[in-house]
């Protein structure tokens, strides 16, 4: 089901370093340990002995969590509720995780700030599925500059909401009936 994490690193300090493992033969790589809600941050260490010490921290952290149940799949829930925010934070970590171009993630992390800042902080902790198409376009009329700016955000959001629709946390896009 999962393989040992492995470190990933060199000999200089500026470099990224991380762990990564293979989950349902799908390659996963973390930079830190928020994930496993512990504080496990690698490439802020100011030496190169500190940062081997702490890859191998987090190495070990994360081996501990995958054999005791953890699924990096798994998204926060709130009383067994999916909830808005635990949502579009875990799909942004995967989608980052993930070998896309650096342009694309930019975009997607920005998308999600955006929608975020947009909600009002008492609908972070509703559930997804409580989001209604009125809220999505109203954020979405913001960005009507221009049609092509417009559909660029419309196609970002649409990305999480696709995703939400795959791992059965939405029955429909919400985003794909909102006007063109």
């Amino acid at each position: 089901m999962f393989t040992t994490p492995q470190i990933s690193a060199n000999n200089k300090l500026d470099t990224r370093s991380f762990i990564f493992f293979y989950f349902d033969n799908k390659r996963y790589k973390y930079y830190n340990g928020n994930r496993l809600n512990i504080s496990i941050h690698p490439n802020h260490a100011k030496t190169i002995k500190e940062k081997t010490t702490l890859l191998k921290k987090l190495q070990f952290e994360y081996h501990k969590a995958l054999e005791n149940g953890w699924n990096p799949l798994e998204i926060i829930q709130n009383s067994e509720k999916i909830i808005v925010k635990a949502c579009f934070q875990n799909t942004l970590a995967e989608k980052l995780s993930s070998p896309y171009s650096t342009t694309y993630k930019r975009d997607l992390k920005k998308i999600c700030e955006q929608f975020l800042e947009f909600l009002p902080v008492r609908y972070h902790e509703i559930e997804i599925e409580k989001l209604s198409l009125h809220i999505i376009s109203n954020f979405l009329n913001q960005f009507k500059s221009s049609g092509r700016h417009y559909m660029n955000k419309r196609l970002l959001l649409s990305i999480f909401f696709s995703d939400f629709v795959r791992k059965e946390f939405l029955a429909k896009n919400l985003v794909s009936r909102t006007s063109r």
